[in-house]
């Protein structure tokens, strides 16, 4: 199903599309479907942020691919949909949002309380994320949404009162580049509930870039420091077309024995079988 819509992301001679894409829940089968937009071009990208001239879909510290709809969102929001019940009066925040598909599907199946969407970019927040999260809800959702902007480091300056924490924190393709780590990890640590947990959508490793899932464990390993976070695989895809995906889950605290062994580089799928969401 597509739509065309040129007031989405205001291009009068371009328009951009709507298309909508099912996460069907799996043990129900009940149609879950979501919509999202899409760039045709490397123009509307350029026009979007301020004109600037882009030619990756990657500008570290510029642009960080908020309006690309990567594909551990579409698998971080599946998930989601398949463990609902878990988000049901919670507070969420999506780091990295980008256009929002798993805090959508948070806000849409979850029933959170609120949804604060973050992206370091004002242009893709105000251009593909709200208009993203008003495609997909009425005014009483969009009534329990925030949104922000800027660096995680800003993000991790800002004092956060404790009843202002978050039951859960969201992030898909936010591994990819090793030297964001110790922002990533600080604004995790002043934002989430002690208790709470964070998941994310990732890649094993991405070519080229230096990060991925193997890096972020080692890097977590090493990081000894108070409120200490360990890692869990509890889902792998591997479509055997590209470099395999993952859903893991990060909490505060030691972690247990077998999943100190899977730090080992041979993670053979910790806590895969039968995981579920604590809730």
């Amino acid at each position: 199903m597509e739509l065309t819509a040129p007031e989405i992301l205001g291009f009068p001679d371009q328009s951009p599309t709507i298309k909508t894409l099912d996460l069907l829940h799996t043990l129900s089968g009940e149609s879950c479907p979501i919509h999202y937009h899409v760039l045709s071009n490397k123009q509307h990208l350029s026009k979007t942020l301020s004109g600037q001239n882009f030619e990756s879909d990657l500008v570290p510290g510029v642009y960080e691919g908020g309006l690309k709809l990567w594909e551990c969102s579409i698998d971080l929001a599946r998930y989601i949909v398949n463990n609902r019940e878990a988000f049901i009066g919670k507070r969420v925040l999506e780091l990295g949002c980008g256009q929002g598909i798993p805090g959508i599907a948070t806000l849409k199946y979850g029933q959170a309380a609120q949804v604060v969407f973050q992206d370091y970019n004002d242009e893709v927040v105000e251009n593909a994320t709200k208009r993203a999260v008003q495609t997909n809800t009425g005014e009483e959702l969009m009534g329990r949404c925030l949104f922000i902007s800027g660096s995680w480091e800003s993000i991790a300056a800002q004092p956060v009162a404790e009843e202002m924490k978050f039951e859960f924190i969201l992030m898909s393709e936010t591994l990819y580049n090793t030297s964001y780590y110790d922002s990533l990890v600080s604004v995790i640590d002043r934002t989430l509930k002690f208790d709470g947990q964070v998941i994310i959508g990732t890649k094993t490793f991405y070519f080229g870039l230096g990060g991925g899932h193997f890096e972020f464990q080692r890097f977590l390993s090493q990081k000894k420091q108070s409120g200490q976070f360990h890692l869990s695989v509890i889902e792998k895809l591997n479509d055997l077309k590209s470099i395999e995906r993952m859903v893991l889950l990060m909490r505060r605290g030691e972690a247990p024995q077998e999943e100190k062994q899977a730090e080992q580089m041979e993670d053979e799928g910790a806590g895969e079988e039968g995981f579920q969401l604590s809730f």
